[in-house]
């Protein structure tokens, strides 16, 4: 095949990598939107909350938790993906 041809599949592989690599910084963006809105909840509970409203709190948190979660996951999926492209960026490098 000819240089171009691996050229272009270079650039195709490394526009996925950086496209990856935004949607990582994106997930730790709401990663840390999450953990600030957790201690804002936080900041609101003191010695007078009743019961009632510690339990809604809570689950406000446990909803918090929940993204978090969902964001570390899609974060590891993008991981898993930009090392899958990466090594397939080695082999087409070596290729050419």
């Amino acid at each position: 095949m000819n240089s171009s041809y691996y050229q272009n599949q270079i650039n195709r592989l490394e526009k996925d990598i950086a496209d990856l690599q935004k949607k990582i910084a994106d997930e730790n963006k709401k990663e840390i939107d999450k953990n600030k809105q957790i201690d804002s909840v936080h900041r609101t509970i003191n010695k007078n909350t009743s019961i009632s409203t510690l339990n809604s709190k809570q689950r406000q948190i446990d909803g918090y938790q929940k993204d978090i979660l969902n964001c570390r996951t899609k974060i590891a999926s993008y991981q898993k993906s930009i090392a899958t492209k990466s090594a397939e960026l080695g082999k087409k490098g070596k290729s050419c």
